[in-house]
């Protein structure tokens, strides 16, 4: 159960513009945290005791989330009890370009996967930089044909403006493949599935692939930033793309120096010739007809997919529920 004065903190976090997803990664660390002992109770030695259990039981990440949401929610209460902890920043730091997925990367994890749906889910997060909660709400009513090509508008969930356009060069005909696939109509969302379903698929379909790099959906999003970049598109129009502010400087986390820039650097003071590289494009799909045989075989298998990522989400939950069962059992009071 919520605490009021968790609510009052979140209401807060959202009356500053905090988004959505953000403010819900607080209340889930908060609310565990409560859980382990209201939070309105806790002392400096509550807190060591928690991020003990905590490192003991959950992942890295979990623990350095949790870490920082507690500290900014007992600042913001007017409490020093959490200064004695160190809690890393997240994000911001540099990508490297050997981290991020190349073009042929990503062709080969279209080409791994047989499912029209993942085929094109992967390829339009490619090409259009956008994010994860930005694409799943796509209606096939956001979806135009023009004189220039496709054009999907994706929900932006950071600017405040509703929906920005993205020219669909490469990754049309898998869009058409997928509404064909589906025989999907006007109101229907183009990507029907969950964020966790799409996570964990495209994980598995980077696994198949033979990719040693992380290929979760966010991953994609860098993959089209370090592109835009290598292809010296100018920064506005960039973070117009990505859907960031104007004056983001997100954009220095991919700006990784390497040997090929130190070295065309000094080509281009001493007047030499700069071999620039052929930029790499996915590769366009083979048209899908709605009674096609090849169809029904594709969809079989898609199933087959879908079930597998259904079993692994299942399993994730009981998985959590065994964690909170555990954390439930270690706040028991011992009986006398």
């Amino acid at each position: 159960m919520e605490s009021l004065i968790i609510r009052t903190y979140l209401d807060e976090l959202k009356l500053n513009g905090r988004s959505d997803n953000t403010i819900k990664t607080y209340h889930s660390l908060l609310i565990r945290a409560d859980r382990f002992k209201p939070l309105t109770k806790w002392k400096k030695d509550d807190v060591n005791k928690y991020f003990i259990h905590l490192q003991e039981n959950s992942k890295p990440a979990t623990f350095e989330a949790s870490k920082l949401r507690v500290k900014k929610f007992f600042e913001w209460k007017g409490s020093k009890i959490c200064n004695h902890i160190t809690a890393k920043i997240e994000s911001g730091g540099e990508i490297e370009a050997k981290d991020i997925l190349t073009v042929e990367e990503v062709q080969l994890m279209i080409d791994t996967t047989k499912s029209p749906m993942y085929q094109a889910l992967i390829a339009f997060l490619f090409e259009s930089g956008a994010r994860i909660s930005e694409v799943l709400p796509i209606k096939v009513s956001d979806v135009e044909e023009t004189d220039k090509g496709m054009i999907n508008r994706v929900y932006e969930t950071k600017a405040k403006t509703s929906k920005r356009p993205i020219l669909c060069l490469f990754s049309g005909q898998y869009i058409r493949n997928l509404i064909s696939y589906l025989n999907l109509k006007d109101d229907s969302r183009l990507f029907p599935i969950e964020k966790s379903s799409a996570y964990r698929m495209l994980v598995n379909i980077g696994k198949r692939a033979g990719i040693e790099k992380k290929s979760n959906p966010h991953r994609m999003r860098h993959a089209q930033a370090r592109q835009l970049l290598e292809e010296e598109y100018d920064p506005l129009i960039i973070n117009k793309k990505l859907g960031l502010a104007p004056n983001s400087n997100v954009r220095a986390r991919y700006t990784h120096v390497g040997d090929d820039d130190v070295i065309n650097a000094t080509l281009r003071h001493s007047g030499g010739e700069i071999v620039k590289r052929t930029p790499q494009r996915l590769a366009e799909p083979e048209t899908i007809h709605k009674l096609d045989d090849k169809r029904t075989l594709i969809k079989l298998n898609d199933e087959n997919e879908q079930f597998k990522t259904s079993m692994q989400d299942l399993q994730a939950q009981l998985n959590k529920l065994k964690i909170n069962f555990q954390t439930a059992a270690f706040q028991r009071p011992t009986v006398k």
